[in-house]
């Protein structure tokens, strides 16, 4: 099990700096997170600080849009990452997020799908594969579609042979046990994106994404010591990926955050030894359901 590092956690930052402070913090790797900027300018900048900083790129994740996408702009932008993921050499899963559709009927989504034939022919000869992400509860009175269950995606995943992402605090927001829903995924999984999270909600579903979920390990009550000796009992072979939001570090002074990101990558690789607890020194793991 390798411990990658999203560079959508250090959006303060310059890609260069991105890749300075994860060589610092030793990580094994990077997740670029695609943005439309960096989709138009190619990938050619970040092959360079591959080989400046000795940093590679393990994983992709699609292209990220803050703004409303529509159906024909979030296909487009699935071939569009394959294309870009396979100029990794060393990439092996590209991140997709389901569609925003109530089911698989819908025309939206069988644009999604045509997209992710594309791509998965991408994928194959490139040598990576396609991982379908869960998605989050983003905020309150947010109407549920079959994609929001864990057993559509499982079927969905089956059906297209796709591999699968699981995002700890989306499965928490649902309320999902983490152990269980590792369990369930493990034959397809090959990404955790891991981040603790707290039980408040907030109105915005942006505030929801920055605030509530992506916290720093053991700065929330998510039971992710658990999670992680599980992976580490079964074998898991797969990336653990700090997903976090770019304010779980508070002030974004490089050393702290260097030193930080340092901690959270010794938790996920303190793995089945009892004296460390699996928690970071001096912050306390509690279950979602104790609050």
């Amino acid at each position: 099990m390798q411990v990658l590092l999203s560079t959508g956690s250090l959006s303060w930052y310059s890609l260069s700096q991105r890749f300075a402070i994860a060589r610092a913090a030793e990580v094994d790797g990077l997740e670029l997170l695609l943005t439309p900027r960096l989709a138009r300018q190619g990938t050619g900048d970040v092959r360079g600080l591959e080989q400046e900083y000795d940093v590679p790129v393990r994983t992709v994740h699609s292209i990220l849009r803050v703004q409303f996408r529509n159906a024909e702009q979030m296909a487009a932008d699935i071939v569009e990452s394959a294309r870009l993921a396979a100029s990794f050499e060393r990439c092996s899963a590209l991140v997709i997020h389901p569609p925003a559709a109530p089911h698989a009927q819908t025309q939206e989504a069988r644009r999604w799908l045509d997209a992710v034939s594309e791509a998965l022919q991408i994928a194959e000869a490139a040598g990576f594969q396609l991982a379908l992400e869960n998605l989050s509860l983003s905020r309150r009175g947010q109407r549920l579609t079959a994609f929001d269950q864990l057993e559509y995606l499982l079927r969905l995943a089956e059906e297209w042979d796709l591999r699968f992402t699981l995002d700890t605090a989306h499965a928490a927001s649902f309320g999902w046990d983490l152990v269980a829903t590792a369990t369930a995924v493990l034959p397809r999984l090959v990404n955790v994106h891991l981040s603790d999270a707290v039980e408040r909600d907030f109105v915005l579903s942006l505030a929801n994404s920055l605030l509530r979920d992506h916290r720093l390990p053991g700065r929330g009550s998510l039971p992710l010591a658990p999670l992680l000796h599980l992976l580490e009992q079964r074998n898991y072979t797969g990336f653990v990926t700090l997903e976090l939001s770019p304010l779980a570090f508070g002030v974004p002074w490089r050393s702290r955050v260097i030193e930080q990101l340092r901690d959270a990558i010794a938790f996920c690789r303190r793995i089945g030894q009892p004296t460390a607890g699996g928690v970071p020194p001096g912050q306390p793991q509690w279950s979602r359901e104790s609050g």
